[in-house]
């Protein structure tokens, strides 16, 4: 073994340890602190558009300090990029942390303190987990041919169709994860199991993460299950609109009487994500927008049965799309309380 390798052998062992750093290289120099147990180290970069950039893994050795070396030849120069650090150890978050840097010619290191994630927790996902979700799609695959896994263990996998967009940067809270884009000329996930038909009172919640690309006076659907019978329509739903906003829906028709009620909430921003939950109790609908309850409406009406498919991004099939990403959904059978979907917003966003 030649000296220098010595050197550098000892160098990675050595707490505290500063690698030698040469133009058009970023170092990111970690302390792992309290997660020095992890088994992995993963980096991500992203620019300040928010833009997917390739994710550097590299599996620590576990010491207490890594300096991981990263190609900077592939940023753009002059502009803000963030770097993110997750460490995992038997398959768990123990850590995560960020920082920024402006690319140069020049070398650069930037150093990550990474913070300790709480007890059992792997970040958002666990969040959402303790609140036992019948559908958790993460929407984090790298192509439509693939299922939309459902992480909430119930094998609830959605459809992709062939014209959906994967890869798209997901939400803050997710650095490591990706998001779904869908337009308005048919593209749709579809998820089908009987458990998603809510009938008679049964309460439910809808979650998602949404980022339009353009609002209009025309209603898309974010979350859509209908059927028509011999009675009329019967359905419910989450809606955006340039006018209205976004809202909750139940329809429901008796002898061919349609009742339609809606709780009516904030539109969501253009071009970044907005967080819409709606939720249904059994008397009443509420529409929450970025952890906050924005309207309810009274709703005690008794549902037909109706269908077993769930499309996300569209009213059915090819109607009515959703033009934007989309991220994280989830479907509950029962509904969300005030501060868990506050607790989901926080985690979301960082907070």
């Amino acid at each position: 073994m030649r000296a220098s390798d010595l050197v550098l052998l000892a160098c990675l062992l050595t707490a505290g340890c500063v690698r030698p750093c040469k133009d058009g290289t970023l170092f990111v120099d970690v302390n792992l602190g309290a997660a020095s147990g992890s088994d992995s180290v993963q980096v991500r970069v992203s620019d300040a558009g928010a833009a997917q950039l390739p994710t550097v893994f590299h599996r620590a050795p576990g010491g207490a300090h890594e300096s991981i070396e990263v190609d900077f030849s592939r940023y753009p120069r002059g502009e803000s990029i963030t770097i993110d650090v997750l460490a995992t150890g038997g398959g768990m978050t123990l850590g995560q942390g960020e920082a920024t840097v402006v690319p140069s010619d020049a070398c650069e290191r930037v150093a990550v303190d990474v913070a300790a994630a709480p007890s059992g927790s792997d970040g958002y996902t666990q969040e959402v987990l303790v609140d036992a979700p019948l559908v958790y799609l993460r929407l984090g695959e790298a192509t439509p041919s693939m299922p939309a896994k459902d992480d909430s263990g119930n094998g609830i996998d959605g459809v992709y169709q062939a014209n959906d967009v994967l890869g798209t940067t997901g939400i803050p809270g997710t650095p490591f994860d990706t998001a779904a884009t869908l337009t308005d000329d048919g593209t749709s996930i579809a998820v089908t199991d009987p458990r998603l038909d809510f009938v008679g009172t049964a309460p439910f919640s809808l979650e998602a993460w949404i980022a339009p690309t353009a609002l209009d006076d025309v209603y898309h659907y974010v979350f859509n299950l209908t059927a028509q019978n011999a009675d009329g329509k019967q359905s419910y739903g989450m809606v955006i609109d340039a006018k209205v906003g976004v809202f909750l829906e139940r329809w429901i028709s008796v002898n061919k009487v349609q009742d339609h009620l809606q709780a009516l909430g904030a539109p969501p921003a253009v071009g970044s994500f907005t967080h819409v939950v709606g939720t249904y109790d059994g008397a009443q609908l509420a529409m929450y927008v970025n952890g906050a309850l924005d309207a309810t409406q009274a709703d005690a009406r008794s549902s037909l049965p109706k269908s077993m498919t769930l499309f996300i991004g569209a009213q059915t099939t090819n109607t009515r799309g959703f033009a934007g990403a989309v991220d994280e959904v989830a479907v509950y059978d029962h509904a969300l309380a005030p501060d868990r979907v506050a607790a989901h917003y926080r985690q979301g966003i960082k907070q």
